[in-house]
């Protein structure tokens, strides 16, 4: 059985008061935002664009989100939000990847709490275009450079492993090498005209060489070791292992007692150790907005903690 059930686009209106967040308007996403507007209503929704159903939805029945025709996972339930009521998580970081192009995103396969099946639901999401940088303030884009560059601070560093030679090979670890913040959510968040990221800044702004293969492993976002052959690979362009811890930071969200914010994760902790004993030297770039735990730095050679550098 069908029911007519609707489902609300999320999207900010320039201007707009809080109250009219759920207008119905033409959504659109930033590829380069890794943590978007929805995310003050929970971190979770990190990597999500949300709609918002008038139904509650049974968790047994999850739904597929079909991108361009294309199925990729189920859309993320984190159950009744106060003031937002039924909120899902469309899955788009890791499948959306093109500037200025539009998309087709079908959601299905869901059923509310009284057994009713909803119809699909099809929108049109917009990525945003990119404005090259230093071309509209370049003065100011300086300025933001220098800022970046004064305040990441090397907390760690044995055997004079940083800073890498000129035309070595980052070999890219974790999560936090693709999912890279450069600004925080709340009051302090900001719209930057661009972000530039890890691999781009590897490979326009430094004599560097990016292990491109490492990279694309882990936009699948999961920090767990790749296959012994690529593993082997890697340590054929280099035996420094490079890996990436990020957070997430938002105002009342962030800097938990809890394994993803303070604490490392379980799949983080064993990420370092796998890297210890294959590579000969590993180094940790930390991207936090808070302190982390330090207990497993014992088993890295250097740590550059980089904050927020947006």
């Amino acid at each position: 059985m069908k029911n007519d059930a609707t489902f609300e686009i999320m999207a900010e209106v320039q201007g707009a008061s809080d109250a009219d967040l759920s207008l119905i308007v033409p959504p659109t996403y930033n590829i380069d935002d890794m943590d978007p507007r929805f995310c003050m209503v929970s971190l979770v929704f990190t990597g999500c664009y949300c709609i918002r159903s008038s139904k509650t939805l049974d968790p047994a029945f999850p739904g597929m989100v079909y991108i361009d025709g294309k199925e990729t996972e189920a859309p993320l339930n984190a159950g009744l939000m106060p003031m937002f009521g039924q909120l899902l998580g469309i899955k788009i970081r890791k499948y959306v990847r093109e500037y200025g192009r539009q998309f087709e995103i079908r959601l299905e396969g869901l059923v509310d709490e009284d057994g009713m099946r909803l119809e699909p639901f099809t929108f049109t999401l917009t990525t945003l275009t990119r404005t090259e940088p230093g071309i509209v303030y370049p003065e100011h884009d300086a300025d933001v450079l220098d800022a970046a560059r004064e305040s990441a601070v090397l907390l760690k560093n044995e055997n004079r492993a940083l800073p890498l030679g000129r035309g070595s090979v980052v070999n890219p670890f974790g999560t936090g090498a693709v999912v890279f913040h450069l600004g925080c959510l709340g009051a302090g968040k900001i719209n930057p005209r661009y972000s530039i990221l890890v691999k781009e800044g590897i490979e326009k702004y430094s004599s560097l060489k990016l292990n491109e293969e490492l990279y694309d492993f882990y936009r699948d976002e999961r920090d767990i070791l790749p296959s012994e052959e690529m593993l082997e690979r890697a340590k054929a362009l280099s035996d420094t292992a490079v890996v990436f811890i990020g957070r997430t930071s938002s105002e009342a969200h962030d800097n938990l007692p809890e394994k993803g914010n303070y604490y490392l994760t379980d799949e983080e902790k064993s990420l370092v150790e796998g890297l210890r004993g294959r590579f000969a030297t590993v180094v940790a770039v930390l991207n936090t907005a808070y302190p982390v735990e330090t207990g497993w730095m014992k088993n890295v050679d250097a740590v550059l903690w980089v904050g927020l550098p947006g």
